[in-house]
């Protein structure tokens, strides 16, 4: 396995070629060559115990090169302190390891029920941390209180979107009929609306609806229902499971 690995990486070269002229070949000394299949599995195996120098009671979740840290506690001034000694932890093995974080992308956010806005600082490096009201990780936008209102709005604005394609789909006398738009609505427009689900199930009903309003507006251009049309009749008509479901 290490001879393969070693052949895989060893003596690479790349070179730019412009306007038909190419440039001299350059030795790649470090990384994986992009869009390579076996690319991803050497870097995770490369930056996976990153998390094995963080604190106790630090927690973590990586997603490829996507690294978030938490910690919770009664003050925030103790959960910053945990936090901050384990960005600097972060930063040396980076630094150790020839990798480098991404200080645009690296932010700070104070999840409370206060209603006092609490403010932290966080130094990585010489920079101080911008501290954000709704950051966003893997596509999925949080908030201070954690009621996933801004995520849900997001998809509603999306989704509303996508719905408007499907609009110009269909008609009374030509167009797309019900079964090609059951297909956009399920591979465009419900992938939106569930999407990061896991995380936001927990968003009050006030907010959930919002997506409802925008599943039910779909199942209408599906059908070409009226607006007094009921719901539960369309939902089983498309055959379409309800997003709460």
């Amino acid at each position: 396995m290490f001879r393969w690995i070693r052949g895989f990486l060893h003596e690479r070269s790349a070179r730019v070629k412009l306007d038909g002229h190419l440039s001299h070949s350059v030795k790649m000394r470090e990384g994986v060559p992009q869009g390579g299949v076996v690319s991803p599995t050497p870097f995770l195996l490369y930056i996976n115990n990153i998390t094995t120098v963080l604190p106790r009671h630090v927690s973590n979740t990586l997603h490829a090169d996507d690294l978030a840290i938490w910690s919770a506690a009664d003050l925030a001034t103790s959960a910053a302190c945990r936090i901050q000694t384990a960005v600097h932890d972060v930063h040396q093995w980076t630094e150790d390891w020839g990798l480098q974080v991404n200080e645009v992308k690296t932010q700070a956010t104070v999840f409370s029920l206060s209603t006092t806005k609490e403010k932290v600082t966080i130094k990585l490096g010489d920079r101080t941390l911008p501290q954000v009201e709704t950051p966003t990780f893997l596509g999925v936008k949080l908030d201070p209180r954690l009621s996933w209102k801004p995520q849900i709005e997001d998809m509603e604005k999306r989704g509303i979107k996508r719905l408007a394609m499907m609009k110009k789909l269909s008609g009374t006398h030509w167009g797309a009929n019900s079964k090609i738009l059951k297909t956009v609505y399920t591979g465009s427009v419900r992938p939106v609306l569930e999407y990061g689900a896991s995380a936001w199930a927990t968003a009050a009903k006030t907010h959930t609806n919002k997506l409802d309003r925008v599943q039910n507006f779909g199942l209408k251009i599906i059908l070409g229902a009226m607006k007094s049309t009921p719901i539960t009749a369309m939902v089983k008509t498309v055959g379409v499971e309800p997003l709460e479901s």
